[in-house]
């Protein structure tokens, strides 16, 4: 664990054009080779119509362009292998509820780190936002040539989903709030309304209560269990719900929670997830996913059973989205957006 006392390095001393070595394999990013992200192809990313993200790209960035280059020949071909050889490693380990002790120590990292900071939100972005890495981009591979691409299309991303399924709830409830990062992000966008955090961590429990406290944020939340939710959790029909990259951590036990929101009837349900059932086995890179995702034995079948309610007239699918984007093994950023009947 890092000092609390360590020094606290400001995003905005990096300079965009940063040329460094990712640490997993040495290459550069050298920015002279390197296009950017244009907002129309943000926009086909993420499912938006076209000229919906102009005003959230320069609240959220400014001018700073995303710039990246792909990845040909023998670069590309050893990343693949070390996806191939990461996927099929015998000592992959898989999600489920023995992990809990690991992000105990996740959390508590960002916990240690907002306070050492004197509680800067930039401290509550999750490690596995890493700078200058490769990422996977409309099925294909490329490297970051900006330091914190996939984190800053990321923030694009959830700003654009959130006001787009989140203004007229009366309150948002985030299960698996994990370090707060959304949370604390919501309660920008929203200020008027109440933002709950809920994880089954202390750590993340803490960070709520400070980010109250020392930020003066309309926060609130507790302790929760995907596996064994607490029905007393005020979730009510006019409230609604995020789960962002957490219910991949329940793999097939996610019918708890889903009875859960069935029960609550909140008035929508926004999932950003991986989601199995989006993958084309066919394409070389969907199969490394779907495999990637089934040896770690994340989310599996949700989508089937929200389909198979939707059938019933349970409830009503009001948006879906295969994202791809996201680390070199997987679509991390899919969404599914429904609200019970």
């Amino acid at each position: 664990m890092q000092s609390l006392n360590r020094k606290i390095e400001s995003p905005a001393s990096l300079p965009e054009s940063l040329v460094c070595d990712t640490a997993a394999n040495g290459w550069k990013a050298d920015a002279r080779r390197a296009r950017a992200f244009s907002t129309a192809e943000l926009e086909r990313l993420f499912g938006a119509l076209p000229g919906s993200l102009d005003r959230i790209y320069n609240a959220c960035l400014g001018r700073e362009p995303l710039r990246y280059r792909s990845l040909t020949g023998r670069q590309r071909d050893e990343l693949l292998l070390e996806i191939v050889q990461t996927v099929f490693a015998e000592d992959l380990e898989g999600c489920g509820s023995h992990r809990q002790s690991q992000w105990e120590k996740g959390w508590t990292w960002n916990l240690e780190y907002f306070v050492a900071s004197r509680y800067r939100l930039e401290a509550l972005v999750p490690r596995y936002y890493k700078p200058m890495v490769p990422f996977r981009f409309d099925g294909d591979l490329y490297m970051a040539a900006s330091r914190h691409l996939v984190r800053k299309v990321t923030e694009v991303f959830r700003t654009w989903l959130f006001e787009r399924f989140f203004p007229e709830v009366k309150d948002i409830f985030e299960f698996g709030c994990g370090s707060g990062f959304h949370v604390a992000r919501l309660a920008q966008l929203f200020p008027e309304k109440e933002v709950c955090g809920y994880d089954w961590t202390s750590a993340s429990c803490r960070i709520i209560e400070l980010l109250r406290r020392e930020k003066g944020l309309r926060v609130a939340g507790g302790h929760f269990d995907f596996y064994n939710p607490d029905k007393d959790v005020p979730v009510e029909s006019s409230s609604g719900v995020l789960t962002f990259g957490a219910l991949e951590q329940v793999g097939k036990n996610f019918e708890p929670f889903l009875e859960f929101l069935l029960q609550k009837r909140p008035a929508v349900c926004v999932h950003v997830e991986c989601i199995a059932e989006f993958y084309d086995p066919s394409r070389l890179l969907d199969y490394l996913a779907l495999a990637y995702h089934n040896r770690r034995n994340y989310l599996e079948g949700f989508w089937t059973a929200l389909k198979k309610l939707e059938e019933e007239n349970r409830i009503q699918i009001l948006a879906y989205h295969h994202q791809r984007f996201g680390n070199i093994y997987n679509d991390s950023h899919s969404y599914v957006v429904w609200r019970p009947l």
